[in-house]
């Protein structure tokens, strides 16, 4: 492998173990650092918010008929828990308290999802006593 500045006019990159890995044109962890840098925090969070909020949906959401059982139209009230969960991502941007984003992302989603439990633990059939 090459050596000095001629090293790195040429491409050359060594990893750990001091071979070469051949030419490149940029490194891809740098690219997607510059990629994030360029996008505003609130909007990083709230495309985030929007792309994991549908993760629970995936494996299991509330289910519609214990709402319609009671005369509540049960994909509306679905619908209540799927925008709560989609809004937490945008919470966690736009909210500069607490300054750690791992402390502001489980509070604002206890603010978001609190009043939709409440709701769940009062309809008899989905939790409720």
């Amino acid at each position: 492998m090459p050596r000095g500045s001629h090293a790195r006019q040429a491409g050359y990159r060594s990893n750990l173990t001091g071979r070469a890995r051949g030419a490149y044109n940029a490194d891809a962890s740098s690219l997607m650092r510059s990629w994030f840098r360029r996008i505003p925090y609130p909007a990083l969070c709230a495309l985030l918010g929007l792309a994991l909020g549908w993760v629970p949906a995936l494996f299991h959401g509330p289910i519609s008929y214990k709402f319609n059982v009671l005369g509540i139209r049960g994909a509306i009230a679905v619908w209540g828990f799927y925008v709560a969960r989609l809004s937490i991502g945008y919470s966690v941007g736009v909210t500069r308290w607490p300054a750690a984003w791992w402390l502001r992302g489980p509070l604002c989603g206890f603010l978001a999802m609190f009043p939709l439990t409440l709701i769940v633990l009062a309809t008899p059939g989905c939790g409720g006593l």
